[in-house]
Formats: C-alpha cells, sequence, structure tokens
C-alpha cells in the first residue's frame, strides 16, 4: 500500500477541498475564539513560510536530506488541522515532526542530537527535555492515527523528466519548485503527480529568454544556452504530452495560481525588517539597499512597494504606512532603540 499512491492512506484521509480545509480552520476558530483573540498570528501562508524556513534550518544542522525535512513539513501541517497551533508549543511540534520524518524516511537520528540542535536553535524555547520529544512524538502519531507514510513529487519529476528532454538546469528548477509547494496547503489539496506535473511546466515556462540568454552569453555555457533557445518547442511538447495524457488540467492549473500566490506573498516577506511599530499601521521598516534606492524619498505620500512612503531616515530606515497584509509579511525583529526618536504626532499621518 505503501508503494501505491492511488492506494494510500494519504489519498483516503489527508487530501481535503480548499473548502474544507477553510471549514476545518474556522471551526477551529470558533472554539478557540478567546485564544484567536489573545494570540493574534499572521495569516496561515506567513505562519507557513516561517515553519517551512524554521524546520529547513534545524534540519541543516542536522544534514537531514530534503525528503525527511520535506515529510516533516507535511506532519505539522496535518497535525495543525486537528489541533490548534495556539495550545501548543509549535517548535517542540516541528522537533518532533524532524525526528519521527527521520524515523519513517529510515535515516534516523538520535534524540539527544535533535534536542541537543533544536536547543540550540531556539535557546529561550524551553526545549531542553527528551521526555518532552517523546511525549510530542506519542502525540503526533495519535493525532495522525498512525498514518505517517507520505507520497512526495519527487518520484514522480525523476520519471518523466528524462522521457520530456528536460535539462538538468530545468530538473533542478523543478525540485525548487516542488521543495516551495511545502510553503502551502497544496500537499494536502493535490497529488504528487499533480505537484510534480505544475513544477515542470513552470520550470520550462521560467526558463531564460532568448534575450537574456544573448545578452549573458559570455558567462554562459553553449549546451545551456542550446537548452533554452529550444524552449518553445520544449513548451509545446509539454503541452502537447499534457493535454494527451489523463492528468487533470483544471488542478494543474489551480496549482499554478497557488505557486503564483505564494511567490507574490514571500516576495513581500523579504522585503525588509520591521524595527518599531506605531498605531493606525505606522512602522519604521528597514529596507535592503535596492528596495531603499527603488523608493522616492523626494516624495513623501509616493506609493511604493510596501505602502505609502511617509518620512525617510536614517540607515535605511522609513516611517511606512503599510496595507494590513504587507504589515503582517513583515519579519519581526525586536524594536531598535535608536529609531525611539523618530516618533511622529502629525496629525496627517
Amino acid at each position: 500500500m505503501a508503494a501505491n499512491y492511488w492506494d494510500s492512506t494519504q489519498r483516503t484521509h489527508w487530501t481535503f477541498t480548499k473548502d474544507q480545509l477553510d471549514d476545518m480552520r474556522s471551526q477551529q476558530q470558533q472554539e478557540n475564539q478567546e485564544l484567536y483573540n489573545k494570540y493574534p498570528l499572521p495569516e496561515p501562508r506567513l505562519m507557513n513560510i516561517y515553519i517551512q524556513q524554521q524546520i529547513v534550518k534545524l534540519g541543516r544542522r542536522m544534514n537531514v536530506r530534503q525528503q525527511p525535512l520535506a515529510t516533516a513539513q507535511i506532519y505539522v501541517r496535518r497535525f495543525y488541522t486537528k489541533v490548534e497551533m495556539r495550545r501548543t508549543n509549535p517548535y517542540l511540534v516541528m522537533t518532533t515532526a524532524v525526528y519521527v520524518a527521520c524515523k519513517v524516511e529510515e535515516c534516523p537520528i538520535h534524540i539527544r542530537l535533535v534536542l541537543a540542535e533544536a536547543a540550540r536553535q531556539w535557546p529561550e524555547l524551553g526545549i531542553n527535555d527528551i521526555s518532552k520529544i517523546g511525549e510530542c512524538e506519542f502525540h503526533l502519531i495519535s493525532t495522525m492515527s498512525a498514518r505517517m507514510i507520505v507520497h512526495h513529487p519527487y518520484r514522480t519529476l525523476n520519471d518523466l523528466a528524462p522521457g520530456l528532454s528536460m535539462s538538468t538546469e530545468e530538473t533542478a528548477l523543478s525540485q525548487n519548485i516542488i521543495n516551495d509547494h511545502y510553503n502551502t496547503d497544496m500537499p494536502l489539496m493535490y497529488p504528487p503527480h499533480i505537484i510534480a506535473v505544475t513544477a515542470m511546466f513552470l520550470a520550462v515556462v521560467l526558463r531564460p529568454t532568448q534575450s537574456n540568454l544573448q545578452a549573458h552569453a559570455a558567462a554562459t555555457s553553449s549546451p545551456a544556452i542550446k537548452s533554452a533557445l529550444d524552449s518553445p518547442n520544449k513548451i509545446a511538447r509539454l503541452t502537447d504530452w499534457m493535454a494527451a495524457s489523463q492528468v487533470d488540467i483544471p488542478s494543474v492549473m489551480a496549482a499554478t495560481q497557488e505557486f503564483l500566490s505564494l511567490y507574490e506573498i514571500a516576495e513581500f516577506a523579504q522585503l525588509g525588517q520591521l524595527r518599531q511599530e506605531r498605531p493606525n499601521g505606522l512602522a519604521w521598516v528597514e529596507l535592503p539597499n535596492e528596495h531603499y534606492a527603488a523608493l522616492d524619498i523626494r516624495q513623501r505620500h509616493r506609493s511604493a512597494r510596501l505602502g505609502s512612503l511617509r518620512e525617510a531616515g536614517p540607515q535605511r530606515l522609513v516611517w511606512m504606512d503599510l496595507s494590513k497584509e504587507c504589515y503582517a509579511a513583515l519579519d519581526m525583529v525586536p524594536g531598535d532603540e535608536s529609531t525611539s526618536d523618530h516618533d511622529t504626532t502629525d496629525s496627517s499621518y
């Protein structure tokens, strides 16, 4: 059963529609409204990105392969469809998910090593007791009803890529896109082969254009140039293959939209760091050089990527009037004392 997705518990018990996921989260909110009011969290897409980043960081400390990390991310996602996050220590859940996923994927790591690396990564969170991981492991497995086998899109990609004459670069890009899909609800919504086909389609479409290749020909190898110049034919061949196959095209298109939405919100999340917040959505934002340079600081109310520019300050700090989504997407860090003198009470703000 584990070798066949169509007979697996992943298909029969852990695949939902978007409406079903929304209903489950709405029910969780209704049952835990007091906790929702007391501990507000960013929207689920942002939490998914954050959880993925933390799991990858922990895995890199122990040289864990990508597939066990992907399994751990799915375990966390499944667990929180049944349990409200505000009732748990999510860092303990992530640590336990990595530990369990390594055992399921047959690359076990000693629990003491997992505990030590988690304590180093999150020293302020009190993950310092092996028994806590053991208890959380039991709770995690019980919540998922011991349905632990996970089918990933990597196998489908490896099977299909040679037959579609995908280059090494396109295959690598497809793998990266598959890695990205664990930031979303797609593992709970679509079969692995749909994700793999979507990743291949996006990888071929997102290949460099002919003009870009000509501009960078000196720095690019001849085989890579030839591969990209053949991109239109490859897109047509892939499209013809998808049309002739029994792949669910509407699901592929829906997954493509999910990817585009993910990349948009991820871009906002990486634009800057929130240094100090103020009422009415105003915040001091420290922007990377390239984003700061893109702002026209001569126009105080000019629309910018994150919101409305209010005032420029030292060290790439700017007052931004943020939209709700962008405000939530910023990486929350401790307030910078150097900005405390820049508060304003101007009613026009």
